[in-house]
């Protein structure tokens, strides 16, 4: 990404757009960004609750308001700017590519040859607008005005939408905690709420997108604000009333089609080739679209989900109940078998294209092949050098 500079344009050329009308210019390039936003050949971008999205040959992230790139190719961890005089200097006129005057960014993803991300007010607390700018994090545009929200959790790109699941708390011991999904077409331009939940201690997750619906998972309380104070250090009285749900909701209109009794495991829901995996009662269970059936297929493993994968497989993270060390566990979608490599001391995290990404053993960012991983073959991982942090 570090490499993609701007190429100089020969001076003939340089005429010949200057002599071109100024409304013209502003439609022609309205127009490109229209058409490069979104398309249906483009896979699904996701960037969850840690702000990581992963990617075929790395990670795209953000840091202190820094949007990083982990390259798997140079095994480098650096800023977007390619700028190699830039101070990096964090201020509302920065001219650093890689910095977003923002109190927090969210849902970094490259689509196309654009990098879009959600980025939250440093002057009006709660507001989130829509960004896009080029690989470099140059000419950068808002798109929209968003919901407003304290916490934004996982941000799904899909086909020409955009959704966001978030989260409103209550204000000074006021008003109800609001758990939501934000949705914004990039055709259309428009944003609209598409589901919304009021009440007290809701928390995302997990999101994925299915073939027929949009799965979601939440926490809630069902005890009332009054109970939740007099009870405020009774742990038993909060998990007694703590409930957890899975839900497929209408990708448009956001009416739930699907209830089931579960929730997502570390705030991840995997969703592959049919079927829907989540947790109930540390069991993971297999819900199929086609039979609208559920299957527990794993019991008391607390296998975490992680993102991503080839087809046919579904990979989770898990500990070895004898040993203790972290685990790689796979099952094989077709004939419903497992199968597991100790991967300790790599934490997995997310599969995409043949690499596993997660963190080594000094919690550095890293990646391992895939097959590395499926072999427990613990040498491959590669640790990413970082090469610029804020002080």
């Amino acid at each position: 990404m570090k490499g993609k500079r701007k190429k100089f344009i020969a001076g003939g050329v340089l005429l010949v757009i200057l002599a071109v009308g100024a409304a013209v210019g502003v439609k022609s390039y309205q127009d490109k960004m229209k058409n490069r936003l979104w398309s249906s050949k483009w896979e699904d971008s996701f960037c969850n609750l840690h702000n990581n999205n992963y990617m075929a040959n790395g990670i795209l992230y953000e840091q202190d308001c820094y949007i990083r790139f982990c390259d798997n190719a140079s095994g480098k961890d650096d800023l977007i700017c390619v700028d190699q005089n830039c101070s990096h200097e964090a201020s509302k006129d920065s001219s650093c590519g890689a910095y977003v005057y923002a109190s927090g960014l969210a849902g970094m993803a490259i689509r196309g040859n654009h990098i879009m991300y959600i980025a939250a007010s440093k002057e009006d607390y709660g507001k989130c607008e829509l960004y896009v700018a080029n690989l470099e994090g140059k000419e950068r545009k808002k798109l929209a005005d968003l919901m407003e929200a304290d916490v934004i959790c996982d941000v799904l790109y899909h086909d020409n939408m955009i959704y966001v699941s978030y989260l409103q708390t209550q204000k000074d011991g006021q008003g109800s905690d609001i758990y939501g999904i934000y949705a914004y077409d990039l055709d259309k331009r428009k944003g609209y709420e598409l589901f919304r939940k009021e009440g007290n201690g809701y928390c995302p997750d997990g999101m994925a997108m299915g073939d027929k619906w949009l799965y979601i998972s939440y926490a809630y309380s069902d005890a009332s604000k009054d109970e939740i104070l007099a009870h405020s250090e009774d742990q038993q009285f909060e998990k007694d009333h703590m409930k957890t749900c899975v839900k497929g909701i209408d990708p448009v209109s956001g009416n739930v089609k699907k209830s089931l009794d579960g929730f997502g495991n570390n705030n991840v829901l995997l969703y592959k080739q049919g079927y829907l995996f989540y947790t109930k009662d540390q069991d993971l269970y297999c819900y199929s679209e086609k039979s609208d059936s559920a299957e527990k297929i794993n019991e008391k493993g607390d296998y975490i989900a992680m993102t991503g994968g080839p087809e046919g497989k579904a990979y989770f993270r898990a500990s070895d109940p004898k040993t203790g060390k972290l685990i790689c566990a796979v099952y094989d979608i077709v004939d419903g078998r497992w199968s597991s490599q100790e991967t300790d001391p790599f934490f997995p995290e997310a599969v995409c294209g043949d690499n596993v990404y997660g963190s080594d053993s000094t919690d550095n960012l890293a990646w391992m092949p895939l097959k590395a991983v499926e072999k427990g073959d613990v040498f491959q991982v590669h640790a990413y050098e970082s090469q610029w942090n804020a002080e």
